[in-house]
């Protein structure tokens, strides 16, 4: 079962942060990414910075893979 929050620590201050509203994968995910783990403000941001890239190159790869099945289906 999934948990309904985590607690993690930024710059020595502690924080219990609600998952409502969040799919169950994305909360697997913020808990393996933020759960229990002492952050550094920066490290922080850099995580997120991190997730941001990775989230623009997945959206990059999946319009060219939808230009892909657009022009497939065009070609017939």
């Amino acid at each position: 079962m999934t948990q309904d929050h985590i607690e993690i620590k930024i710059s020595g201050r502690k924080f219990h942060i609600k998952l409502n509203n969040f799919t169950p994968e994305a909360k697997d995910e913020i808990i393996q990414t933020f759960d229990q783990k002492d952050f550094e403000l920066t490290e922080l941001l850099k995580a997120h910075l991190g997730k941001i890239q990775d989230y623009a190159n997945l959206n990059q790869n999946l319009k060219s893979l939808l230009a892909k099945l657009s022009e497939c289906t065009t070609i017939k």
